[in-house]
């Protein structure tokens, strides 16, 4: 399971429980969430613009607008695209905002269905054909004379299970359904308009926003908003939004991260009825955030990274030379100085270099979290 898909799992569960003044360190747990929209969004003032001038086409009903929104996890991509759309919303009726997170619906059908849904055709549970589902959405778009606008969040899951064709049938709405509709597209992956089909490619080149990593200090300024909202008043100190922010930027600059940590220290001093979270509670949060996303990090390794990251694991306690590794691994030298390097660079192993009678040579070893 995804870290967000399992951070955002046990904030359900906690959430919205004890929730009361006696609280000794939350005053509102809902900040940390992964999906939590705040008022304002920090630091993205260029990229809102961007994306209010492509989707202000559809209000001003010139051409039917698409955005890709591309950037790493964590730059604020789906926050700041739901900030705009609820503002967008709120400023013109022509539009009708449906979201839809293609991890959860990764199909033609699924995706058809849910913007039906958004536009309040009926759709029955034993299934209808896709064909009819748009003459659904059309007489939908006719009765409420609103025109969809589509957000598809992690969009290049379709192209991983070969359900990409449906970008090509969103595209196309106005002139093979006679429906006009705004698309919304958010991906973490760069290269995946690189392999859509051309037809696909060619309508999506219009718009495209780039979500840039935060710096050091962006990243506290959004992790200080966040505990000003979430925790009782004496709870944190500065040094807990250093350090919670430098933990994100060695994962990226991811700013979920860093949130995920700060709610983590804060239950883990909840859990032992401090009045302040100390650096105990970040240590231990530290532990089980580093588990949750080194298990993301090695779910997407290739077979062969795989085996010689348990070729580490169950190595020596104090590494393996380059030699042994190359010994073991029963692959060419240069493929695996190829993977290592990219396990290092994820941040699952780490190197040195040690002198030996023999010479030099590198030691690898596993990553402490």
């Amino acid at each position: 399971m995804p870290f967000y898909q399992f951070f955002k799992l046990i904030l359900n569960v906690n959430v919205f429980r004890n929730q009361s003044t006696e609280n000794r360190i939350f005053r509102n747990e809902e900040v940390f969430r992964p999906d939590y929209l705040p008022d304002e969004i920090l630091h993205r003032e260029q990229e809102i613009r961007d994306i209010v001038f492509a989707v202000k086409a559809l209000e001003e009903q010139r051409k039917q607008p698409s955005v890709m929104i591309y950037g790493p996890p964590g730059t604020g991509k789906t926050c700041t695209a739901k900030y705009v759309m609820k503002e967008f919303s709120e400023y013109t009726q022509r539009a009708k905002v449906i979201y839809v997170n293609c991890w959860q619906n990764n199909t033609r059908y699924a995706i058809i269905s849910k913007i039906a849904q958004g536009m309040d055709a009926l759709v029955p549970s034993t299934g209808i054909g896709v064909d009819e589902l748009f003459m659904r959405i059309r007489e939908s778009v006719e009765k409420l004379k609103q025109v969809p606008l589509v957000v598809l969040d992690e969009v290049d899951i379709l192209q991983k299970k070969k359900e990409d064709e449906v970008l090509y049938d969103l595209l196309r709405m106005q002139e093979i359904y006679g429906i006009a509709i705004g698309l919304v597209l958010i991906t973490n992956d760069v290269s995946f308009v690189a392999g859509l089909d051309k037809r696909i490619r060619s309508s999506l080149a219009q718009n495209a926003v780039e979500f840039a990593s935060y710096g050091p200090q962006q990243i506290r300024d959004i992790l200080k908003e966040r505990a000003k909202m979430g925790f009782q008043p004496g709870t944190w100190d500065d040094e807990l939004i250093s350090a919670c922010a430098g933990f994100a930027g060695k994962n990226n600059g991811d700013s979920r991260i860093g949130i995920a940590l700060l709610w983590m220290a804060g239950k883990e001093a909840e859990k032992a009825n401090k009045k302040k979270i100390d650096n105990e509670d970040l240590e231990s949060a530290k532990k089980k955030v580093g588990l949750s996303l080194r298990g993301d990090k090695e779910d997407e390794l290739k077979e062969d990274e795989t085996k010689l990251l348990e070729l580490l694991k169950n190595g020596k306690q104090g590494g393996m030379t380059s030699g042994e590794i190359y010994e073991k691994a029963g692959i060419n030298e240069r493929t695996v100085r190829n993977y290592l390097s990219h396990l290092e660079s994820i941040g699952l192993i780490e190197s040195e270099d040690k002198k030996l009678d023999s010479g030099r040579t590198r030691i690898f070893r596993m990553k402490k979290l």
